[in-house]
């Protein structure tokens, strides 16, 4: 039986492994070769064949606003024989270059886009976009809306001032965009409301969140942090 081993893969690269595994710099067609030899090293057999390796595509992609809350998605190769998005809110495409409307709440959204090429291999590219509404009014640090504690670890505090009679709506979303939270307290008189949201009811797990409170003719937001 062989007692040792001399792999060349072709590419200056050698073993003397029995079973070795080689990962390889760049695409293209190898002469692997394969010398065995016996105990007394006087008897040698010799194998040969081709390892192909293809190319990895290179992927990327931008993103064109068609208003605040529809976006165009654009890959850099559309030459691919499978897409895969995932627009950070729960939805999905295979499309080429797709058009996503998102929710209605003014928001970042993680998107991904996954390809794959005619062999089989695959690629994967993120970016971040933000959704804005068109019409509505953004306000922050303003002290119609406070939270505390923040950071907090069980519960925030949500409190808010309401200037008249008005509908009032609490969201709250992940990194992602993912709404966590809701709260639609409806038509209420003016003057403060307090809101608890308990993280441990709620199934949170510690790190950013987007507060979002619609009320006083706008959306006033703010970042909570749990730990």
């Amino acid at each position: 039986s062989a007692v040792s081993y001399a792999w060349d893969f072709g590419d200056t690269v050698s073993s003397t492994l029995k079973n070795p595994s080689h990962s390889y710099a760049a695409a293209g067609s190898y002469l692997v070769q394969l010398v065995v030899r016996n105990h007394q090293g006087d008897c040698r057999d010799t194998s040969t064949g081709y390892a192909v390796v293809y190319a990895v595509p290179q992927i990327s992609f931008t993103i064109n606003d068609i208003s605040g809350r529809q976006k165009r998605f654009l890959p850099s190769d559309s030459n691919q024989l499978s897409f895969y998005w995932d627009f950070g809110d729960g939805n999905t495409s295979n499309a080429v270059s797709p058009i996503h409307t998102y929710p209605a709440s003014q928001a970042d959204y993680v998107v991904n886009l996954e390809v794959t090429n005619m062999e089989g291999c695959w690629d994967d590219h993120t970016e971040t976009t933000h959704v804005s509404i068109t019409g509505i009014s953004v306000y922050e640090d303003e002290p119609d809306l406070r939270t505390y504690p923040n950071p907090f670890s069980g519960s925030v505090f949500v409190v808010i001032r309401l200037a008249e009679t008005g509908n009032v709506k609490l969201i709250l979303t992940d990194v992602q965009g993912r709404e966590v939270y809701r709260s639609d307290k409806g038509l209420s008189d003016a003057g403060s409301y307090t809101f608890e949201i308990d993280a441990t009811k709620q199934g949170l797990a510690p790190g950013i969140y987007y507060l979002q409170a619609w009320m006083n003719g706008g959306m006033y937001r703010e970042t909570v942090v749990l730990r």
